[in-house]
This record gives structure tokens, sequence and C-alpha cells, in this order.
């Protein structure tokens, strides 16, 4: 966890626009180089993590000294304004509903500041801060996983090819309807694919080979830039299939390789039925 910190402190200009030296760019290329791709994807996990806090969440401002102190203040007016409704507000001149509301909404609010300041106690960046808590907190729970290890698969043409209902009437009430039923028809579409280890090791290990062999600026720029060439070259059809990619937009050689993915899926599936299985399909 520390590590990643470190590494998300080096790089995260990027998110920003500004350019590394070369220091720290050859420094995190020797470093992932020599690690397995558990230990890569764990770190770039612990990054991501960092990221979505630094972007969407009120964490670089909370877990300062000034945010702890103001959260602890807000705490105990909570708390003080529950007090003073208990002893000192006269309960007969509410009725029972505002009576009840108002109980709720003050002891909700208590519970849920409370639940919120322990999450800020065992975030990562206050753990971080504080190295000596660690050895307090079980292991499990510093392992835990921050994001769901699994990706989503879609089949587009499946989806656009099932029947569409003819709307005769526009409102914004059958709008929302629609759109409704539009994202729950890409749900249905979709499925998660959560053995994922082998896509791991794939990725890292063509990451590992396009860095080994980068040695300049612009053959880095040049691997990174990349869309289908890798796969194809050195191929017998390199020659004749280079204008799906050269040819066309990356939305569009995207689209057109899908097509063309599943048109050839179906075709080996219909020769060779019992060796084929949907859920094996890449």
């Amino acid at each position: 966890m520390d590590l990643a910190d470190s590494l998300f402190d080096n790089f995260k200009g990027l998110i920003v626009g500004f350019l590394l030296s070369s220091k720290y760019q050859e420094s995190s290329q020797e470093f992932f180089l020599q690690r397995k791709p558990e230990v890569s994807f764990r770190l770039i996990e612990y990054e991501l993590s960092f990221m979505y806090q630094a972007l969407h969440t009120k964490m670089e401002v909370v877990r300062t000294k000034a945010g702890i102190v103001l959260r602890f203040i807000i705490l105990l007016f909570l708390v003080v304004a529950f007090m003073l409704f208990q002893f000192l507000v006269d309960k007969d001149e509410f009725k029972k509903f505002k009576l009840i509301l108002t109980y709720y909404l003050l002891i909700g609010a208590i519970v849920v500041d409370i639940f919120l300041g322990i999450k800020l106690i065992f975030s990562d960046h206050v753990l971080i801060a504080h190295n000596n808590w660690k050895k307090y907190i079980p292991d499990r729970f510093l392992q835990r996983r921050r994001w769901s290890n699994s990706v989503s698969q879609y089949n587009m043409i499946v989806y656009c090819l099932d029947e569409r209902w003819v709307w005769k009437w526009n409102c914004q009430f059958l709008d929302f309807v629609r759109n409704m039923l539009e994202q729950m028809k890409m749900m249905w579409f979709s499925s998660l694919e959560k053995n994922i280890d082998d896509l791991k090791s794939f990725i890292l290990e063509e990451l590992k080979n396009k860095s080994s062999k980068a040695k300049t600026l612009s053959e880095a720029m040049e691997k990174c830039s990349q869309r289908g060439d890798g796969a194809l070259f050195g191929t017998p059809s390199y020659i004749k299939m280079k204008w799906s990619i050269s040819e066309f937009q990356y939305a569009e050689s995207l689209l057109l390789w899908h097509l063309a993915t599943e048109l050839c899926y179906h075709a080996e599936k219909k020769s060779n039925p019992e060796e084929h299985d949907r859920d094996d399909r890449q």
C-alpha cells in the first residue's frame, strides 16, 4: 500500500497533462518488468483506488488534520442537538409523527457520522499516514479487494438484432420508460467474467514485451499507438487484413473486428459443434 501511494504521488501529474521525467519512466519500467502479474495488478488496484478518491470524493480534504477536527465538531454538534431536544424541548407540543420523525433524523445523522468517522480511520490514506496503526488491524482487512475483479462482456450484435418496441407517442414519462428498458436490455445481454487471471498474465506479458523493445521515446509512442497491428504482424494474413485497421477509425475498426469474430465463431461452431462452447469464446 505504501509503495502504491508513492507511485501514485509520482504519476498523478499525468491526470492533468504533466509530463514525467525520464528518471520516473525508467524506474517504473524497470520495477514492473521484474514483478509478477498478481503483484503488478495489485499495485495498480491500489493506485486506481487512490485516483478515484482524489477525483470523486472529499478524501483529500477530509483526511487532513483540519478535516478530522471539523468532522469531530460536526459529530459533537449533532450529539448536543439531540441532548437539547431530549431534555429541554417540551414533547407535548409536537404531534407523534413529527416527534418520531425528529428522533429518526437526529439518531440517523449521528449513526451515519459515526460510521463515516470509522470508515475514515480505516481508510488507505489514514493508514499510510499512521503506519503504526496497521499492526492492530487484521491483514484480511488490509488486503481487501478494491474492485470486483471481474470483466463485463457485452454482445452488441445480439442486442442490436433483438426486436424493439415501436413507440407511437412521445412524452417525458415514455422517454424515461424507454431509457429504463434499454438499460435493462443492456444488462440482460451482458455477462461477468470472473476468472481473469490468465487475462491479467497475458496483458502484463504483452506490456513487458512492448516495453523491453521500446528503447526510445518515439519507439514507446509507436508501441502505444498500435491498435491491431501487433496481433496481425507476423501472420500470413497481415497484408490481406491490414486494411481493416489502417483504413478505419478506431471505433469503426473495433466494430468491424467484432462482427468478423462473431461470424467466424458461429461458422466454426457449426462445423465443430462439440469442440466449442459459448462460454469459452473470447
